[in-house]
């Protein structure tokens, strides 16, 4: 994300999130798209934006991503507490 933001001054995430607007998607899928590297801020839907954060870093973490970054992001910490898991 920091190299998209750096050539195009724009992340996929907010770019994601006008498409899904503009081509009318419900009010839940822009905020996932838009929140999915940073649930911790979604104040609408959390714990569905929390979920594909989650997904997202299962995937790279087990090398299946289709993204050229291959480091594997740290886990969003009020997204993992706005999944309300078990410890144990």
């Amino acid at each position: 994300m920091d190299a998209e933001k750096m050539i195009i001054n724009v992340t996929h995430d907010a770019v994601g999130s006008w498409i899904a607007g503009q081509w009318k998607f419900p009010p839940i899928t822009n905020d996932i798209i838009a929140y999915h590297h940073k649930p911790g801020l979604c104040g609408t839907y959390p714990k569905e934006a929390a979920i594909v954060h989650l997904s997202d870093i299962i995937v790279k973490g087990i090398g299946v991503s289709a993204s050229m970054d291959r480091a594997v992001p740290l886990f969003d910490e009020q997204g993992w507490k706005n999944l309300a898991l078990p410890e144990d």
